[in-house]
């Protein structure tokens, strides 16, 4: 089933300005009020709580009614320019040349600064120096503001010159600035927030939805759009989004329901639930919303939809899609990456490929200084991305493929190359599949090859030695026998040789020197072949 029309619900990217965001009417007019009074706020919230979409569709058009002037929202993360010939970009900080170029997003091509004069230029300069800013007020925007402790955490000098220049501009008091941050970073801001006017000493907390606020962002877009989402339906769906598990005394864990649902929960599984509408379906109910399943479950759904359509639309491999969000938009340590845009293919993925993501919500693209960085479109999708990817690897890729995936990622190790039975059979898959197999598996192949010709001849090196141990071992035996068999034959001599001596002297008592002469040539003969016997025991 498919909904022709248009969804009222933006799933998990922000709202953007000019879109109608409900449920944030309250958070809105007290920011609003908060800002106007004390001209420097901190605006924090846990992640997914709508910072960026309740400044951009709520909180921008009423100041842009109160008259002030709103400029772009500003990010410190951006990739710090390379050097240039023709351009001089030494001694520049990062984050302050990455609000200059924000801000000069807002500017029309032709009254944009060169590059190497804004990487010169300090914050307070800056504004200085724009003529539409004079004898206004401006209201400066700091968005996603904990980039400035995530990003290259040992630049504690450049960071603290940064808040200086902020400082110093901030003190001009016809400027306004709101600054917006995960709520988890705070504590880290300590050490630099000494030369701003106010230290953040106002501050204002935008929680989760509560249950009405929550009602509002299902029922009211859904109104608009001339669809009854009625109150059983709402509230159902509030109840499912706002489970927390609670550990009992006796150790035993119990669902709850909490006080707060996620927005972005909330606005995926809406998404996701208007997509399911029949064309002239006029109302949701219950039986609608225990479709849609949890949301961990719409999430990852959603994103393996969006992701096997992307997939037949360009023809790019889904394995090749779901590699470029596991590998480059999410870091080793599970937060967002960001990928520079290239030509035809970025990072590995085809531009083409990337703008169908992008207009299915996982993807967001960032416009700065007239180039475009690709990031997840929000925090939330992470997990559920990670999972269903695993999942998928799992049941799609072969124990050759998803082993040579390791060994790369864990930067080609020896120890992670096939040995043995398993490259026997992976060896013999390589075989079959030589026209697919990615770089990285030829290299593992070759590899795996290499190693196991290796131990091959290794195994059969030692194999040599052994047997040549054995046959010395063999020959040391032999001879300790024959010497031990040649001192038996002597010493057998020896005693034949008293008995012989004994009956000699006998036969010559008696007088009998016919017999005397027979022993004695007896004996002699006797000890010709034992002695011989024995040397060739010893030889």
């Amino acid at each position: 089933m498919s909904n022709p029309r248009p969804n009222p619900y933006v799933g998990p990217r922000p709202y953007r300005t000019g879109e109608k965001m409900y449920g944030r009417e309250r958070e809105t007019r007290e920011l609003l009020n908060l800002l106007i009074a004390e001209r420097i706020v901190l605006l924090y919230s846990p992640s997914g709580a709508g910072k960026t979409s309740l400044i951009q569709a709520a909180l921008l058009p009423q100041l842009r009614q109160e008259e002030f002037v709103v400029l772009p929202p500003m990010r410190v993360n951006s990739e710090p320019p390379t050097a240039d010939k023709n351009e001089t970009l030494a001694q520049f900080n990062r984050y302050v040349l990455s609000t200059l170029l924000s801000l000069e997003e807002g500017q029309p091509r032709e009254k944009r600064l060169p590059l190497a004069q804004l990487a010169q230029m300090s914050f307070d300069a800056y504004f200085k120096q724009r003529a539409d800013l004079q004898d206004k007020n401006p209201v400066l925007l700091f968005d996603q503001f904990e980039e400035i402790l995530t990003t290259a955490p040992m630049e504690r000098d450049a960071k603290y010159a940064f808040f200086e220049q902020i400082g110093a501009a901030l003190r001009d008091r016809s400027r306004w600035a709101l600054f917006s941050m995960r709520e988890d970073y705070i504590a880290g801001l300590d050490p630099f927030i000494r030369p701003l006017p106010t230290r953040f000493s106002t501050r204002y907390r935008l929680d989760l939805l509560g249950t009405d606020a929550a009602r509002d962002a299902l029922q009211k877009p859904a109104r608009d759009a001339g669809v009854d989402f009625t109150h059983a339906a709402a509230n159902k769906l509030i109840d499912d989004l706002r489970q927390v598990h609670i550990q009992r005394p006796d150790g035993a864990m119990e669902t709850q329901l909490g006080l707060y649902v996620e927005p972005v929960q909330l606005q995926v599984v809406c998404l996701r639930l208007w997509n399911n509408l029949s064309a002239d379906q006029r109302a949701i109910a219950e039986t609608d919303v225990v479709q849609v399943g949890d949301v961990n479950s719409a999430l990852a759904s959603y994103y393996e939809m969006r992701v096997a359509a992307a997939s037949v639309a360009t023809g790019e491999t889904e394995r090749a899609i779901r590699e470029w969000f596991d590998r480059q938009l999410i870091t080793d340590a599970g937060v967002r990456g960001q990928v520079l845009m290239e030509p035809e293919r970025s990072r590995g993925l085809a531009n083409r490929t990337i703008r169908l993501l992008e207009d299915a919500h996982l993807v967001r693209a960032d416009e700065r200084r007239g180039a475009t960085w690709f990031e997840l479109a929000h925090d939330r999708l992470i997990e559920p991305l990670r999972d269903n990817n695993r999942v998928w690897f799992e049941k799609n890729l072969s124990a050759f493929q998803q082993q040579a995936d390791l060994w790369e990622r864990q930067g080609r190790p020896d120890g992670l190359l096939l040995r043995g039975k398993a490259w026997d059979e992976g060896y013999l898959w390589a075989q079959q599949h030589a026209q697919t197999l990615t770089p990285v598996e030829q290299a593992f192949f070759k590899e795996s090859d290499q190693e196991d010709f290796r131990l091959k001849k290794e195994r059969r090196t030692q194999r040599r030695i052994r047997n040549l141990a054995f046959g010395a071992t063999a020959l040391s035996v032999i001879a300790i026998l024959g010497i031990v068999v040649a001192l038996i034959s002597l010493a057998q001599l020896g005693s034949s040789l008293q008995e012989t001596d004994q009956a000699r002297a006998e036969a010559l008592a008696k007088g009998d020197e016919a017999n005397a002469a027979r022993l004695q040539a007896q004996q002699q003969e006797r000890v010709s072949k034992m002695t011989g016997a024995a040397l060739s025991q010893l030889n």
